[in-house]
C-alpha cells in the first residue's frame, strides 16, 4: 500500500499549459456557446458593452441663422450595459484506478520500484480531454441560459442551487426586462406543459410563432442575422402541427426541408433552431417547467464574456495521493449580457 500511496503519475508543466490552452479553445473559441452567443474575451466586471444604436432625435432641420446651430438632443446613444462576471469554480475528479486501467505501465513501474511516471501522452489523457471539454461546454450553456443570481428563490428548481446560482443568464434577464416594462415582445404560452409527450399538447405552435415574429420590435424585424431558437419540445409539437396542416391543406408559411436525411423546419421564412440543452436542463432540474420556449433575437444581442484571453485561469491538474484521486481544477470568470430588449421577442 505504501508503494501505491507514494506513486506519482506526473503531467509535465508544459503539457498542463498546452492542455489548458486546448481545452479553452475547444470551449470558448469553438465550443457550443459560440453557436448561440457572441463570445467576448478579456472583459472585466464594470466594463461597458455599448449598444451601437441611436436615440430618437432627428437631424436635418434648417438653420434659422448663421450662428444658430439648432442644438438638439443627443443623436448617438452612448448608453450601455455593464458586464458582471462571476466565478465559475469547477473540479473534476478521476480515480487513480482509472489511470491504472488505461495504462499497463502503471503496474509495471510499481513492480519495478519506479515511483514516478509521466502520463502526459497516455491513453488516460486522451480519455480526459473530451470528457473535460464536454463538461465545460455544458457548464457554459447552463450558466449562459439559466444562470440566476437568486436561484435559491426559484421554487421550480429541483437540482442543487449551486449549479445555477450565478450571474443572471438569458432567461433571468428576459424576466427582469419584462418586469421592468422594457421594450421586448413577450408572449405567454397558455397550457405550457407536457402531459405525456409534446405532440399531445394543446399549444398551437403556428399561433405562437406568428406572435413572436410579427409582433417583434421593428428594430428586430429589420435586423441582420436574426436567429429563431426553440426548445426541442416546441419543435416536436411544430412538426406535429405541420403534419396536421398538410393533411388538411397545404401550407405555404410553414414547411419542412430534407437535406442529407436531416429535416429543417421553417415558418415565415425563419428557420427554427432547436436548443436541446434547454430541454435537458428543464427536464432534469426544473421538473419540466415551461418546456415550450421560443426566442427571436440576434447573435450580437446575446453576449457571453470571460476575463480569460487564451486559457482558463487558476487551472491545475494534480494527484491527491491519500484519496488516490486525480483532480482537474479551474476557475473562470464568466458573465452573460442581453444587450437590447428591443432585439428580444420571447415566448414561454
Amino acid at each position: 500500500m505504501s508503494a501505491i500511496l507514494n506513486y506519482v503519475p506526473e503531467i509535465l508543466p508544459e503539457i498542463k499549459r498546452d492542455f489548458n490552452i486546448l481545452v479553452y479553445e475547444s470551449t470558448m473559441k469553438s465550443g457550443k456557446i459560440n453557436d448561440y452567443f457572441t463570445v467576448k474575451e478579456g472583459v472585466q466586471t464594470g466594463d461597458v458593452a455599448y449598444l451601437n444604436s441611436y436615440s430618437n432625435s432627428m437631424i436635418g432641420k434648417k438653420r434659422k441663422g448663421n450662428c444658430e446651430l439648432n442644438e438638439q438632443t443627443l443623436v448617438v446613444d452612448t448608453k450601455g450595459k455593464k458586464w458582471e462576471l462571476c466565478d465559475a469554480d469547477f473540479r473534476i475528479p478521476f480515480c487513480a484506478d482509472e489511470i491504472e486501467a488505461l495504462n499497463p505501465e502503471w503496474k509495471l513501474n510499481l513492480r519495478n520500484g519506479i515511483d514516478r511516471f509521466d502520463i502526459s501522452s497516455t491513453e488516460w489523457m486522451k480519455f480526459v480531454e473530451p470528457v473535460l471539454i464536454d463538461k465545460l461546454n455544458d457548464m457554459h450553456m447552463r450558466y449562459a441560459w439559466f444562470g440566476n443570481s437568486v436561484a435559491d428563490e426559484d421554487e421550480n428548481l429541483t437540482c442543487d442551487v449551486e449549479f445555477f446560482e450565478f450571474c443572471d443568464g438569458v432567461f433571468q434577464q428576459i424576466a427582469l426586462m419584462k418586469a421592468a416594462g422594457e421594450g421586448l415582445n413577450y408572449v405567454t404560452i397558455a397550457n405550457n406543459e407536457i402531459i405525456n409527450h409534446a405532440i399531445e399538447s394543446s399549444v398551437n405552435t403556428f399561433d405562437v410563432l406568428q406572435d413572436v415574429i410579427l409582433k417583434a420590435h421593428v428594430d428586430l424585424r429589420s435586423a441582420k442575422n436574426q436567429r429563431l431558437f426553440v426548445s426541442q419540445a416546441f419543435l416536436n409539437k411544430f412538426e406535429s402541427d405541420l403534419i396536421n396542416q398538410e393533411a388538411s391543406c397545404c401550407t405555404e408559411n410553414a414547411r419542412r426541408i430534407q437535406r442529407d436525411g436531416i429535416s429543417s423546419f421553417f415558418f415565415l421564412g425563419y428557420e427554427l433552431e432547436p436548443v436541446v440543452e434547454w430541454d435537458r436542463i428543464i427536464t432534469k432540474c426544473f421538473d419540466g417547467y415551461k418546456p415550450f420556449r421560443v426566442l427571436l433575437t440576434t447573435k450580437d444581442n446575446l453576449q457571453y464574456g470571460t476575463a480569460s484571453t487564451d486559457r482558463i485561469e487558476n487551472y491545475d491538474m494534480f494527484l491527491d495521493k491519500k484519496s488516490r484521486k486525480y483532480y482537474i481544477d479551474g476557475l473562470q470568470r464568466l458573465g452573460t449580457l442581453v444587450l437590447k430588449p428591443e432585439l428580444v421577442s420571447f415566448a414561454m
